[in-house]
C-alpha cells in the first residue's frame, strides 16, 4: 500500500471533512449558547412558584373532592403561564384554590361558565389570602381557567413583593 493512499490528493473527501466538522461544532455551540440564554431569561420572567388545587366539598362532615372543580383546577395548571408550577404546597410562593365553578343558564345561548378562586401569598411561612379572583362569564370552561390564571398573574405582577 502506498503512503499517499490516505492523502488529500488521493481521497478528495478528506478535503471537506475538517471544515464540515468545524462548522457543525460551531453551530452546536451557538445553538447551546442561545438556548441557555433563552432559558435564563425565561426563568427571570417567571412570577414565582404556584400550587393550584380545588377546594373540597363538605358532605356529612367529610371533606369530599369535587370532580368538576378538580377538572377546572387541572385546566388552570395547564395554563400556568409565567408561574412555575410545583407539585407540593410547601414548595410554593403562591397558592391558588378554586372555590367555585358556576354554570348559569341563559335562554337561547350556551350557559355562562365562571370560576371563583382565592389567591394566597406566603408570608412568614403562613398562607395569607390576597385576593378573590372571578372569571368573566364564558361559553367554555377552558376560557374561564385561562381568565383566572391571567388575573392571578396580573395581581402578582402588580402587588407581590419580590419572592
Amino acid at each position: 500500500m502506498k503512503a499517499d493512499t490516505f492523502s488529500k490528493a488521493a481521497n478528495p473527501i478528506l478535503t471537506f471533512v475538517p471544515p464540515i466538522l468545524s462548522c457543525l461544532l460551531a453551530m452546536t455551540f451557538l445553538i447551546c449558547s442561545v438556548e441557555a440564554a433563552a432559558q435564563q431569561k425565561s426563568e427571570k420572567d417567571k412570577l414565582g412558584k404556584i400550587f393550584i388545587k380545588a377546594a373540597t366539598t363538605k358532605v356529612d362532615g367529610q371533606e369530599v373532592p369535587d370532580a368538576e372543580r378538580e377538572d377546572s383546577a387541572k385546566g388552570m395548571k395547564e395554563k400556568s403561564g409565567k408561574f412555575i408550577l410545583v407539585d407540593q404546597e410547601a414548595e410554593a410562593d403562591f397558592l391558588l384554590v378554586l372555590n367555585e365553578r358556576i354554570s348559569t343558564a341563559q335562554s337561547g345561548n350556551p350557559s355562562s361558565k365562571s370560576l371563583v378562586a382565592t389567591l394566597y401569598v406566603r408570608e412568614a411561612g403562613e398562607w395569607k389570602a390576597a385576593i378573590v379572583l372571578k372569571s368573566q362569564g364564558n361559553a367554555f370552561w377552558s376560557v374561564a381557567t385561562g381568565d383566572i390564571m391571567k388575573k392571578a398573574a396580573k395581581w402578582v405582577k402588580e402587588n407581590a413583593k419580590s419572592q
